[in-house]
């Protein structure tokens, strides 16, 4: 696989801003004081891993875990990925990977790995895909890593696989399973660092629960209503996306931008229209209108920039402006 340095922070951070665990770790490990208190808790679980010692492999894996999220959320990429690299050398030269039993704290290891492979590689990754597939396999219900292989599909130009993607989350994730009947509920959209109730503190409670964080990745939230709004919106928002990428004749799909406006509408009327969400439908829209802006340098045909429409694009900002309340 031919590799490169890593892109920009301002371009990683698009990336993990596009995801809902990431919003979650913001939550956990947001507060620098932390870092201590997480360096020290891999020290002490690292001298007792051992081979068939599960609960203690286990442990050093989530506390190494931690600080990792813990360095992407301060922007300390190149520390993350040799944090990952030290964990993944632990890992094989004690042969502990087998005593691994959490599904949730697997798939985030895996989908560390492919990140860094997504990040380094160039576009069109097939090892990317590889890794983010386990991932998803070791955890269905981690929804960040399933977003991850249908946008690098969409990199990838496979657009009914892509599409068979998102058809399989939006059935995974169905209201119809839910066994209550609440409010729709307001979520961490990308990009947005807003107070979502007015009280921080429940708001920490909110993210952690609904913003994909370690300590709920490893639940069957299935029927809880909130959560399935929640990670409906958050699929429906990259399915957008889906609609406006071009085949391999450079061809746009019939009624693009409608189906990508109707997407997007049913995900402000899951999240009740907070006004996080419509900021990132306003950021997703200036991506639409002026893609060179984002992501070209490093990927080209990639998940944002395939979503240029140029002129039918701009023709629709109007209709934007109406429907937010936001101008160019």
């Amino acid at each position: 696989m031919k590799t490169r340095d890593f892109p920009s922070k301002s371009f990683i951070r698009s990336i993990l801003e596009s995801y809902p665990n990431y919003f979650g770790w913001k939550v956990a490990f947001g507060p620098s004081s932390i870092k201590e208190s997480l360096q020290a808790a891999v020290l002490d679980s690292k001298v007792n891993i051992a081979p068939g010692l599960h609960d203690a492999n286990n442990r050093y894996l989530e506390n190494s875990l931690n600080l990792i999220h813990y360095e992407l959320v301060h922007e300390n990429y190149q520390d993350a990925f040799a944090l990952l690299h030290a964990l993944e050398e632990d890992v094989d030269n004690n042969a502990i990977l087998g005593d691994f039993t959490l599904k949730h704290l697997i798939s985030s290891y895996q989908e560390l790995g492919g990140l860094e492979v997504q990040l380094r590689s160039f576009a069109h990754s097939e090892d990317a895909l590889s890794i983010y597939r386990q991932a998803a396999e070791a955890n269905p219900n981690n929804l960040s890593v399933c977003l991850k292989v249908a946008s690098v599909l969409l990199d990838l130009g496979r657009l009914d696989d892509a599409k068979q993607e998102f058809d399989k989350l939006l059935v995974q994730w169905n209201e119809s399973k839910a066994t209550t009947n609440e409010e729709p509920v307001i979520v961490n959209a990308p990009g947005s660092g807003a107070s979502l109730t007015g009280d921080e503190e429940g708001d920490e409670v909110f993210s952690d629960a609904r913003a994909g964080s370690p300590s709920c990745s490893s639940v069957d939230a299935s029927t809880d209503i909130a959560l399935i709004r929640a990670y409906r919106a958050w699929i429906l928002i990259h399915r957008a996306s889906y609609f406006i990428a071009r085949d391999s004749l450079g061809n746009y799909q019939p009624n693009a931008v409608e189906n990508g406006l109707k997407d997007l509408d049913e995900a402000a009327r899951l999240t009740g229209k907070s006004l996080s969400l419509s900021l990132s439908l306003w950021h997703f829209y200036l991506q639409c209108l002026f893609p060179a802006c984002y992501g070209s340098l490093f990927y080209g045909e990639s998940r944002w920039a395939v979503i240029g429409l140029s002129a039918l694009q701009y023709q629709n900002h109007n209709r934007l402006n109406k429907r937010w309340g936001y101008a160019l």
